[in-house]
């Protein structure tokens, strides 16, 4: 049975309730309604957030994976192409002879470093590197021999070499005729080894148009 005045008896009693919580204790009322207040907001994002995580469990899809794996792939075609156009390097470590090769700054940093070791260490994989561009000309091996050396920075196989120029003092080189302070970078390095690389894989590869 369902008495009309229930409701109303109802919130009658709740309200002489809250003030008798007002008279007596005001702190434990201020306390009960934020006590409230907190369980209904959190209430309301936990249900909001459920949902989200929800949906974001059934990310990424095939084709979101696709599309994030090509948008990686044009940040990194991005971010080498910036990084291998560095003419810094090339006028302090290298001349232009037909091919361009390493002046003696670069020769003296390539064996500081231990670039050959390096190269006969890592060939296999750094020549197959190349090959996967597909050069058809010496200089399209000259400028992927760079791009692939940056590609692959994050490799294990980085690792002493960065050591090398993280602990390297700065050098005293002649640059434009003057003497200067000159403090390694690992693009430098990069370079440095890409000119050796593009060398021993036109040496592979004969068929190579120069």
């Amino acid at each position: 049975m369902y008495f009309c005045g229930t409701e109303k008896s109802n919130e009658n009693m709740w309200n002489i309730v809250l003030d008798w919580l007002a008279n007596n204790y005001p702190l434990l009322l201020v306390c009960l309604v934020a006590f409230v207040l907190a369980w209904i907001i959190a209430r309301f994002y936990y249900t909001r957030f459920k949902k989200t995580e929800d949906t974001v469990k059934k990310l990424p899809c095939d084709k979101h994976l696709e599309m994030f794996k090509q948008i990686s792939d044009d940040l990194l075609q991005i971010k080498t192409y910036i990084m291998t156009r560095n003419p810094k390097a090339a006028s302090t470590f290298s001349m232009k002879a037909s091919p361009r090769k390493l002046n003696p700054a670069g020769e003296s940093l390539y064996n500081d470093f231990g670039g050959e070791k390096f190269i006969n260490t890592n060939k296999d994989f750094l020549l197959e590197c190349i090959a996967q561009k597909r050069p058809k000309t010496a200089l399209d091996v000259e400028i992927a021999a760079n791009e692939i050396l940056f590609e692959n920075l994050q490799n294990d196989m980085f690792n002493e070499l960065k050591s090398w120029v993280y602990n390297s003092p700065t050098r005293k080189l002649h640059i434009n005729g003057e003497e200067k302070d000159y403090a390694v970078t690992i693009n430098d390095v990069c370079f440095v080894i890409s000119l050796p690389l593009r060398d021993l894989y036109l040496s592979n590869h004969p068929e190579i148009l120069i």
